[in-house]
């Protein structure tokens, strides 16, 4: 969704890092997305890029189960501003 929204803007990230840094600078910073959101999207980012490259992860219930809400809300907020770019 993230690299959606990146992408309709004219940006384009070659990694997730560059996305996720794209995102803070572009979005966050300027205030049209929540600080909350943007520190959701750090730590999703941040253990994508756990999962890829340990050799094991291993997530507690008590970290996932809590933020599931507020990544459907994040979801959904993205959806709408992409909507109105287009």
């Amino acid at each position: 969704m993230v690299n959606a929204l990146l992408f309709l803007d004219g940006i384009n990230a070659k990694s997730h890092d560059g996305l996720k840094s794209k995102f803070l600078q572009l979005y966050v910073k300027t205030n049209l997305v929540d600080m909350d959101y943007g520190k959701l999207y750090s730590r999703l980012i941040d253990w994508r890029q756990e999962s890829d490259y340990s050799v094991y992860v291993d997530f507690e219930e008590s970290d996932v189960f809590p933020i599931i809400d507020k990544v459907e809300k994040f979801n959904q907020f993205l959806i709408e501003i992409i909507d109105t770019k287009k």
